[in-house]
């Protein structure tokens, strides 16, 4: 498969509160004029409302996050992030393959279209499972 890559793509293992907090400000410092489009995961045992919160700053709408889970028993459900944050519920996922692949793939799809950078960032068991960014090596 040939995939035009002209969006940018960050990776990172931000997985608890203070490592969120710590890629949103680094994410509005580097990047302040330009929307974000997050695809995340997280282990069971963090605080997902805190974790949520600071995600949902940063985004314009709740539909530019990606809710995953990662395979994995000590993944969190992604019914889970969305009881700690309603507003989580109106974010992409899909219940029937909640893999992080098929999020990638239409967050790279989407944050071509509205020339968005990709953050995709959650649990290390996570990140272990996310597809090569195209053009990274």
């Amino acid at each position: 498969e040939i995939v035009k890559q002209s969006v940018r793509v960050i990776l990172d293992i931000a997985h608890n509160p203070p490592a969120m907090k710590t890629l949103i400000a680094k994410l509005q410092a580097t990047y302040p004029d330009q929307e974000k489009r997050i695809v995340v995961g997280f282990s069971a045992d963090k605080d997902l409302t805190q974790c949520s919160n600071a995600l949902l700053s940063v985004v314009r709408n709740p539909s530019a996050i990606h809710l995953v889970e990662a395979v994995n028993l000590r993944a969190a459900k992604i019914e889970k992030i969305i009881d700690a944050d309603p507003k989580m519920g109106q974010s992409n996922f899909d219940v029937k393959d909640r893999s992080i692949s098929v999020q990638v793939k239409l967050a790279l799809t989407l944050a071509e279209k509205n020339n968005e950078i990709l953050v995709v960032c959650g649990s290390v068991f996570l990140m272990s499972e996310a597809p090569p960014a195209p053009g990274v090596q």
